[in-house]
Formats: structure tokens, sequence, C-alpha cells
């Protein structure tokens, strides 16, 4: 289990990080760059330069590129439009309606464990990036938030149900399938 791929926990802890890192350092550019570098390089940076503000800074390329990558990621998003990102509504993601499960104990298998839950393992991960393993681990007074899916969305007995078998199955459209041979050859 690895919370840093936790998309909310690690939300709120970077936010954190960034209003502490301005009220050490003084100011958002260098926050921003602490968070490439962490508070203490900059400081060292900025005491070892004689420097008061991130613009005065020598920095490696990473950390350097950090501010300004942030500050033209932040303006395209502001205007995906005028920067030629034209995405139709329908091509867009749109948010999975989930439910949340609070687990109190270990969990051996995590498959069987989603199966139970009318999904699969693919689909547990993808809304649970923060479990690293096939397992949760039993922690005394540890309660986990697992997310799933709201009944019908991705339920894995829709999956399960037997397909009619037609010229549009996806089976059919592989190239390499006995029904796709045939067809080309008629």
């Amino acid at each position: 289990m690895d919370e840093r791929y936790h998309l909310e926990k690690a939300t709120h802890a970077a936010c954190r990080y960034l209003k502490d890192a301005r009220e050490e350092l003084g100011s958002w550019t260098l926050a921003a760059a602490s968070y490439n570098r962490g508070i203490n390089g900059i400081q060292k940076q900025l005491e070892r330069q004689q420097a008061r503000n991130f613009y005065d800074l020598r920095l490696n390329p990473e950390t350097a590129r950090y501010l300004y990558r942030l500050l033209a990621i932040r303006e395209i998003m502001s205007d995906p439009d005028g920067y030629g990102f034209q995405i139709k509504p329908q091509e867009r993601y749109h948010p999975i309606p989930t439910r949340t499960l609070a687990v109190d104990t270990g969990i051996n298998n995590l498959g069987q464990w989603a199966r139970e839950q009318g999904i699969n393992y693919r689909i547990l991960k993808f809304h649970n990036p923060w479990l690293r393993q096939a397992y949760l681990p039993e922690k005394a007074g540890k309660t986990y938030q697992l997310k799933i899916p709201k009944e019908g969305h991705y339920a894995l007995q829709e999956s399960l149900k037997p397909k009619t078998k037609s010229k549009l199955s996806p089976l059919n459209r592989m190239p390499h399938s006995k029904d796709s041979l045939s067809d080309t050859a008629q």
C-alpha cells in the first residue's frame, strides 16, 4: 500500500506542503520549486547564492523548469480552446460515480474480494491505485476506505452475461480469428 498514489490524500498532503513551504520560504515560486527540490535544498541554494527569490537562483534544470511547467499547465487549463485543445464533451473523461466501503480487517485476496463486490481486480485497482499488492494488510486500529463503482457502473455481472455471436463481436474483428479469415475468403 502506498498512499502517495491515493489521489485525495496525496492532494491534501501536497496542499499542506505548499502552504507550509510558502510560509517558510516567503513566496509561492520558491514553494513550488521546493516541491521538486525540498525546502532545505532551496534554502541552501538561497544562502549559497545570496539570492532572495526564485528568479535569481541558478538551479538544476529539473527544478528550474518545474515552476514554468506548472505555470504553463495552469495557463492551458484556464483556456484550453485558446491553445488548440478543443476536446468535445463526449471525448472528455467523466467522473465515474463511486461509493466508499470502510474495511477494518485485512483482505488476503483482493481479486476475490472485488468479485464479491460485483467488480473485478482491474476496476478495484483503477479506483484505488494506492493498493500496491493483491492483498490488504491487517493493521490494528486502521480502517481503509476502498472506492468501488456504484451499482450498475462497470458491474462484473454485465461483463459475464453471455454475448450473442455476431460478425460485430470484438473477437470477430481480431485479424487472426477464424471467422475473420473465413469472412475475408468469401
